[in-house]
């Protein structure tokens, strides 16, 4: 858009032909002023507003941050509020000039789900930008209950949120139903028969024929059989929607949701028609994948929707003429409210076991494939090549990591991007790509090789993939060896030693003494019994020594992890502490004090049914931080830290 309006004022405003230096003047000055205005500082405005100011429990709508006057900003993306599931859904960047003027604008988008009926205040945010700080107005949200329909209020548009537009495709995704029912009407006709008209359309449904609620629309809850599920599995799950084709509908975006598992947002609807028992429907399928964060039981609420259906009414229309324009109804209609609800499931969540897990296992679940390719084959000194590691197959690929390089000596390597591409609606299936680039520091023939370990629910075995080194040429860089200098009297041979000349009157004669009566120190018994008594008292001072450094050191290793760990519950008692970064710190206590954050590793003792009571939120919000990519995951109350905090304590009082 820039560029665009850049040459529409270059097109409009032509310099006439004067004097070239006035030319030269009047253009320079043309630039200058384009400069100071497309540069010049505009005021800052940073606003927040939601699309809806009331919703259903379930129905998600957007919160937005505008910052207009600047194109970049610091906005938190981990705000949380009780009770509300805030997830940041991407940014856009609005940068316009016109008439000389330079508009710029960025607002960051949030998802917002209410998780319980009540009223909700979203809070002041501190927006960072250029080096100040700007706070947003608080927002009110009210949320109705579980599947209600929310009033709308004056003048809002239902394409301001992503579900209105939702439903919006619903009704015409009905509408085309209809249409191609009505096709397969006419085609389905004995050869010599009349088509359908608008006069001689199928018999009417008469009131007295209008099947019960649980025929009019219907729901199925699918999810694949299987006898065990693990923490952290990615679950395909797909609900289906069946309505009446036979009378007109009115559908509220679905509601679906639970404790003890996460969801991702629902797909786009899938239609089709299909004939059940005589009777035509329209069936809508949804398709999601939800991850179960603890293990035990778990149950899956069913998934709802509201709908109003158009039933022929018992009052008949008030003579033929009205009861002809009502249509295929052939009497008055009357509107009913219904909920529609699928079937429940029942899940059996283990966790993943320990036995024959690899050092190279980061939480992939699921199966897939490992291939590598490196371009390109040759590579001069000081010229890279890239690594692609690609993963394919089916599982939770939000938590895959990159897979573990070996055989790396000789190489200088610096992490690149990765990129997903999903091969279902809800991203279950894909392929995931992982880029390095790879320096050689050394003459290299070939790359490293690279290991990924998955946990496979089928098998309920681990399973580890690697590639084979790819055979490239790689030139190192060159490096001068630094040279060594050698100085005189440091080479092998010994130099050779002058003598001293002196002349005869200097030389100093001893008399009465000779070779033959010269005795060395080493055969006196004196200097035995000296050096013996010094080396005892040698070694009794080594092992003296030697004892005290063994028990100073231990002690001092113990000092240093008791103020590790007291470091941590400090760390954790902070007032306002994010409730992420509790957990993690939480974790990260109990794998220093018991080298496990497996209950089997805590003390036991008469409470220790308590202690695990107290512990389990904090197990659990750590796993949903872990496994539930992309959702913000609620705080935890007060009490709950304290009773976690007083447990930690009373552990770091024992010896």
């Amino acid at each position: 858009m820039i560029g665009r309006n850049l040459r529409t004022q270059k097109t409009e405003g032509r310099i006439p032909k004067i004097n070239r230096s006035v030319r030269f003047s009047t253009g320079a000055l043309f630039v200058c002023a384009l400069f100071i205005l497309t540069f010049s500082a505009h005021a800052i405005e940073v606003t927040a507003s939601l699309s809806e100011s009331a919703t259903a429990v379930g129905r998600p709508i957007q919160f937005q941050v505008q910052i207009d006057g600047a194109s970049a900003a610091d906005v938190p993306d981990n705000f949380a509020v009780d009770g509300l599931d805030i997830r940041f859904a991407g940014q856009a960047h609005n940068v316009q000039l016109n008439n000389f003027t330079l508009t710029r604008a960025v607002t960051y988008n949030f998802q917002v789900i209410p998780e319980r009926e009540g009223r909700f205040t979203i809070p002041s945010i501190s927006v960072e930008v250029d080096g100040k700080t700007y706070k947003t107005q608080a927002q009110t949200l009210t949320a109705a209950r579980y599947g209600s329909m929310p009033p709308t209020s004056p003048g809002q548009s239902s394409q301001s949120s992503q579900m209105g537009q939702l439903v919006q495709q619903m009704q015409q995704l009905q509408q085309q139903a209809q249409r191609q029912l009505q096709q397969q009407m006419q085609q389905q006709m004995p050869p010599g028969s009349a088509p359908p008209t608008a006069r001689s359309r199928p018999q009417p449904v008469q009131p007295e024929q209008v099947p019960t609620a649980e025929k009019l629309a219907f729901a199925k809850l699918l999810i694949p059989e299987q006898k065990t599920y693990f923490v952290g599995q990615s679950i395909p799950v797909e609900i289906r929607f069946y309505f009446d084709g036979r009378f007109p509908m009115e559908v509220a975006p679905p509601a679906f949701g639970g404790e003890g598992f996460t969801a991702e947002k629902l797909s786009e609807p899938l239609e089709k028609n299909q004939i059940i028992e005589g009777v035509p429907y329209n069936v809508y399928a949804f398709k999601t994948v939800i991850t179960p964060i603890k293990a035990g039981p778990l149950e899956i609420p069913p998934a709802q929707l509201r709908c109003l259906v158009t039933v022929p009414s018992r009052t008949p229309p008030p003579d033929d003429f009205f009861g002809g324009l009502l249509g295929q109804m052939g009497h008055s209609g009357e509107q009913r409210e219904l909920v529609v609800s699928s079937n429940p499931a029942q899940l059996e969540v283990k966790a993943l076991p320990r036995e024959g897990r690899p050092v190279s296992f980061a939480g992939a679940i699921g199966q897939f494939t490992l291939e590598a390719s490196a371009t390109p084959k040759q590579a001069a000194a000081g010229e890279p090549i890239t690594l692609k590691l690609t993963l394919e197959g089916q599982g939770n690929f939000n938590a895959l990591t990159e897979p573990v390089l070996s055989a790396k000596d000789g190489w200088r390597i610096y992490p690149g991007a990765n990129n997903f591409t999903p091969s279902d609606a809800t991203g279950f299936s894909g392929r995931k790509v992982f880029e390095s680039m790879l320096m050689a520091v050394e003459p290299r023939t070939a790359t490293p090789t690279s290991e990924f370990s998955y946990f496979d629910p089928s098998t309920e075995k681990y399973v580890t993939l690697t590639t084979e080194a790819i055979p490239i040429n790689a030139q190192a860089g060159k490096s001068a060896a630094a040279a060594v200098p050698v100085s005189a009297g440091t080479s092998g041979a010994t130099p050779p030693v002058e003598p001293v000349v002196t002349s005869p009157g200097e030389a100093t004669v001893l008399s009465d003494h000779s070779i033959q009566s010269f005795r060395s120190t080493l055969h006196l018994p004196e200097f035995w019994i000296a050096n013996g008594a010094a080396g005892v008292a040698f070694l009794a001072l080594l092992a003296y020594g030697i004892s005290r450094r063994i028990a100073s050191g231990a002690s001092a290793q113990v000092a240093r992890r008791r103020k590790a760990r007291e470091k941590i519950l400090q760390e954790m008692a902070v007032p306002g502490l994010d409730a992420r970064v509790f957990a993690g710190k939480g974790m990260e206590y109990l794998t220093a004090r018991f080298g496990s954050t497996a209950p089997e590793a805590w003390p036991t003792n008469e409470g220790s049914a308590e202690i695990s009571r107290c512990l389990e939120p904090m197990l659990n919000l750590y796993n949903e931080t872990q496994y539930g990519v992309g959702r913000t995951v609620t705080d935890l109350p007060a009490e709950r830290r304290a009773d976690i905090l007083a447990v930690f304590k009373q552990w770091e009082a024992l010896r």
